[in-house]
């Protein structure tokens, strides 16, 4: 899982990163900034005017684990398994765990690699920005600007779970226009390949226009999914790929694809809103 100081982009994150495991994880703050220097211990470090910058960490304490791991490439590399036998160190424990066992089995989430260090710097195409890998190969992303932490998504996206991405990214078409007699997920899964129509294009590139018209914050998104699409197709270019560009009609898809099973097991909906309009009716829009 990723960290980043820069604001998270809310339509890129929930379009893409609930797929592939690259998290815009971290504080959100309304601006971004220049992050705290990469590799040193997480602490409060103020701005001029005395409040808290965008490098803060929030969590006192904070500790995550991926079991699948960040690696995404074919054959997985050498050590691609160490979170995987972290988590399942846990098992056999059952209700015996300690405090100890969570420092050995769990892994740090905080600002800097802290004890998941030494990192390795790599080397990205973009100015300001700067990606450093732990000794778990978990990505630490510093970036002087909103869009530099975006466009780092994207990069970090391609490279660690751009296998994930090819396969997905047509088939989530199925979703995007909920073809009947065929379902995702069970597209992806089994490694088959839907291969969309003019038409279906046509449909998801109104969202786009949809956006367009939404004025400012529409617009902003569409800028945020530039972006981060723009990461993406730089790590492919950088490594000489053959892969197509990433396009906005290919996050949209995603975004469909990830309310679909997101959205599983849901089913209480109509009771919440009805929660929701209670409390609005009874405490206004801001309370509730």
């Amino acid at each position: 899982m990723s960290r980043s100081v820069v604001p998270a982009a809310g339509a890129v994150c929930s379009a893409l990163l609930a797929i592939t495991a690259v998290a815009c994880s971290g504080s959100s703050h309304p601006k971004a900034g220049a992050s705290a220097v990469p590799g040193a211990p997480a602490s409060p470090m103020p701005s001029a005017g005395g409040s808290r910058g965008p490098d803060y960490d929030y969590a006192a304490y904070a500790r995550n684990i991926v079991p699948h791991g960040q690696y995404g490439s074919v054959p997985p590399p050498a050590g691609a398994a160490t979170q995987a036998a972290m988590y399942d160190a846990l098992t056999p424990l059952f209700d015996k765990v300690t405090d100890s066992d969570l420092l050995a089995d769990f892994k740090s989430e905080g600002f800097g690699l802290g004890t998941d260090g030494p990192g390795q710097v790599e080397q990205v195409p973009q100015a300001g920005v700067q990606i450093m890998r732990d000794k778990l190969h978990v990505p630490h992303v510093t970036a002087q600007s909103y869009d530099g932490g975006i466009w780092a998504s994207g990069w970090i996206a391609a490279e660690d779970r751009g296998l994930l991405l090819e396969q997905a990214r047509y088939n989530s078409r199925v979703a995007a226009v909920d073809a009947p007699g065929l379902d995702a997920l069970d597209l992806i899964s089994k490694l088959q390949n839907f291969v969309p129509s003019a038409q279906t294009e046509q449909a998801l590139a109104r969202q786009g226009t949809e956006l367009e018209q939404a004025g400012p914050t529409g617009r902003q998104v569409l800028h945020d999914i530039d972006t981060f699409s723009a990461g993406i197709n730089a790590y492919h270019a950088a490594k000489k790929s053959n892969v197509k560009p990433w396009t906005r009609n290919d996050t949209f898809a995603l975004e469909a694809l990830k309310g679909q099973f997101v959205g599983q097991g849901g089913g209480d909906e109509a009771r919440r809103t009805q929660f929701l309009a209670g409390l609005q009716s009874r405490l206004g829009a801001a309370r509730a």
